[in-house]
C-alpha cells in the first residue's frame, strides 16, 4: 500500500499483488485488538486506440495511423513502455519504445482491405486495438498522341499509347480504331 489519506480512509497502490493489512486498535488503558485483511491489488490495463486518415486510400498513397487515444492505466505507477503496430499488408512491423512517437505513416502498395493491429504495453501487461483499412486500386490514364488527325485515305497513321500513365505496371495497350480493325503495343 503505497499511501493512505486518513482523512477520507482512501489507500491505493502502485503495486499488483496481495497485501495484507493489519489494523491494531488501542485503548485508553493500554489494551489492544488487531485483525487483519487481505487486500488484492488488480493490474489496470492499458488501452490502445487506433485511427488513421484517409481510409480508404488509394494504392500507392500514403496514409497516417495515430494512436494518441492509447493510454497506461496508471500513467504513474505503470507507464506505456513500447508500441507495436501491424499494417497487415506483410510489411514490417513498426515497433518503437519511443512512447512520444504517436503518428506513423504507410502505404499501402496493393488494393484490398488489410486489418492493421496495435498493441500498447506497460510494465506487465498489453492492449490491442484493430482497424480494418480499405486500399482502393488506381485507375491508368489513357493518353493518345498522334502524327496527324486529319489524313487522306491510304495513308499511314502512327498512333501512340507511350503518355499513358498507371500505378500498376506493366500497362497493356489495347486500340480499336473504330474501322473493325484492332491492334494492341503501345505504338501502332
Amino acid at each position: 500500500i503505497k499511501e493512505c489519506d486518513w482523512s477520507s480512509d482512501v489507500c491505493s497502490s502502485d503495486l499488483q499483488g496481495n497485501y495484507t493489512v493489519n489494523l491494531t486498535v488501542t485503548d485508553n488503558d493500554g489494551s489492544t485488538d488487531s485483525t487483519t485483511v487481505l487486500m488484492q491489488v488488480l493490474d489496470v490495463n492499458p488501452t490502445a486506440v487506433l485511427n488513421a486518415t484517409p481510409n480508404p486510400v488509394v494504392e500507392g498513397q500514403n496514409i497516417t495511423f495515430n494512436f494518441t487515444g492509447s493510454v497506461a492505466g496508471d500513467p504513474v505507477a505503470d507507464p506505456l513502455t513500447n508500441f507495436t503496430l501491424d499494417f497487415g499488408d506483410g510489411t514490417p512491423v513498426f515497433s518503437t519504445n519511443n512512447t512520444s512517437i504517436l503518428t506513423v505513416d504507410h502505404v499501402y502498395t496493393i488494393n484490398g482491405t488489410y486489418t492493421a493491429t496495435l498493441t500498447v504495453f506497460d510494465e506487465d501487461s498489453n492492449a490491442t486495438a484493430t482497424l480494418i483499412v480499405i486500399v482502393n486500386d488506381t485507375v491508368p490514364t489513357a493518353v493518345i498522341s498522334v502524327n496527324n488527325t486529319t489524313v487522306l485515305e491510304g495513308q499511314n497513321v502512327t498512333f501512340s499509347g507511350a503518355n499513358s500513365t498507371g500505378y500498376d505496371q506493366p500497362l497493356t495497350y489495347s486500340w480499336d480504331f473504330g474501322d473493325g480493325n484492332v491492334s494492341i503495343g503501345v505504338n501502332v
